[in-house]
């Protein structure tokens, strides 16, 4: 029997949302987005510096998923 090697990958996933969105919106749609889009760049910034890339990003960036190569840089963003 011969012997074969699997190549194993760790990924870590990161999966966001925005808790109360719906009201958030229906409450000032404007501000709501402003304050969104401002929390996406920092997020993105992060997300970047721990060499993770964005996968999925839902409509008006309600919802964002991340996959970090490395789960430690998906632990250390956690830390932030």
């Amino acid at each position: 029997m011969s012997e074969e090697r699997v190549k194993r990958k760790l990924n870590a996933i990161l999966s966001a949302d925005v808790v109360g969105y719906s009201s958030l919106m229906g409450e000032d749609e404007v501000s709501t987005v402003r304050t969104l889009e401002a929390y996406r760049k920092v997020m993105s910034d992060l997300i970047e510096q721990f060499r993770g890339r964005v996968v999925d990003s839902l409509i008006k960036r309600s919802h964002l998923s991340v996959k970090f190569n490395h789960a430690i840089s998906r632990f250390l963003l956690w830390r932030q």
